[in-house]
């Protein structure tokens, strides 16, 4: 009976002992295990910093994308500001390609003898390196309505010629460069309107305006034009 409840014993004891064994076994992989639970601590941590400051960055981002537009809204205004004070400032301004000031417009528009032009002063423009035009008069005159009246009188007589060589003569508002870019946006609706004998007139600054009947049209784009045009048949 001894002998066999001691032969259990051992039985127990051995198994116990290769429980043990097996455990020790098992350490290096609970340690492995303790050793990523504190990486993945870690990283959680780092993650969580992370984005508090993808946050305080997406923060500062949308001030500064609001302070950009702000600054270019102002921005924008104060440049449709400058170019009206600009263009104040050259509404009696007349261009004359390649003419002596005075003379010309009195003989080439036909002036009475006792006109005052009041020309304030008249200087001529730089033309580019290389160019076949004559370079330009700016003249400036101290009366806006003389500049209109003499404007009304060019269109009048349509084609102008000064010289022996009968050299063609233009005149024409000076515009600022803006206003000049915008009003050659409708070259092609006005080639288009010309070959339709269509009547149009562009205003200030580019406003493409065409009779119809007793009503004026109103355009604000060269698309606008042409489309109203092609439509006309």
């Amino acid at each position: 009976m001894l002998s066999s409840e001691s032969g259990t014993d051992i039985n127990i004891l051995e198994t116990l002992r290769e429980m043990a064994e097996e455990l020790k076994s098992l350490q290096p992989i609970k340690d492995s295990v303790d050793c990523l639970r504190e990486a993945v601590k870690k990283i959680a941590v780092r993650v969580g910093e992370a984005e508090a400051r993808i946050s305080e960055l997406e923060d500062t981002t949308a001030a500064q994308n609001t302070t950009i537009s702000a600054l270019q809204k102002s921005n924008a205004e104060l440049t449709l500001k400058i170019d009206q004070l600009e263009g104040n400032s050259r509404r009696s301004n007349l261009r004359i390609l390649g003419i002596l000031v005075n003379s010309f417009l009195r003989t080439v528009l036909e002036l009475p003898e006792d006109y005052q032009l009041q020309i304030e002063r008249a200087h001529r423009i730089t033309c580019s390196q290389g160019s076949q035009r004559p370079p330009p008069f700016l003249v400036k005159f101290l009366s806006f309505s003389v500049k209109e009246f003499l404007l009304r009188r060019a269109r009048e007589k349509k084609d102008l010629f000064w010289g022996q060589g009968q050299h063609r003569i233009l005149i024409f508002p000076d515009y600022t460069k803006s206003v000049v870019q915008q009003r050659k946006a409708f070259a092609t609706a006005r080639k288009l309107a010309r070959e339709k004998h269509i009547e149009y007139v562009v205003k200030f600054p580019a406003i493409f305006c065409i009779r119809s009947g007793s009503k004026l049209l109103q355009f604000h784009s060269p698309e606008e034009v042409e489309k109203y045009v092609f439509l006309s048949g």
